[in-house]
């Protein structure tokens, strides 16, 4: 599996991103311009944090459209299902 580098050149490959399988391929992009040096802090932040640029974007952005608790419980729940064990229940009166 080949990955894009920052010059967005290589070949992309749809890919896990620990999401649910409802919401589809990981092959929509999101884009914007920066400055240079902020580039350069936000890869500094993600290599920090052990993850790259798109990891840490991505992240981003799921926690502020889901919240921090159902993005975690998205990420369990494909784990739990890769150990053949079942996605864990919400709480009764918890709407996910």
């Amino acid at each position: 599996m080949s990955r894009i580098d920052s010059n967005g050149e290589g070949t992309a490959f749809a890919r896990s991103t620990g999401l649910p399988s409802h919401m589809g391929k990981a092959t929509a992009e999101l884009k914007t311009k920066v400055p240079e040096c902020v580039k350069d802090e936000f890869a500094m932040l993600a290599h920090g944090m052990g993850l790259n640029e798109s990891e840490l974007l991505r992240s981003l952005v799921m926690v502020r459209l889901y919240g921090v608790e159902k993005t975690a419980r998205m990420h369990s729940d494909q784990l739990r299902l890769a150990a053949g064990l079942s996605p864990e229940q919400a709480p009764t009166g918890v709407v996910g």
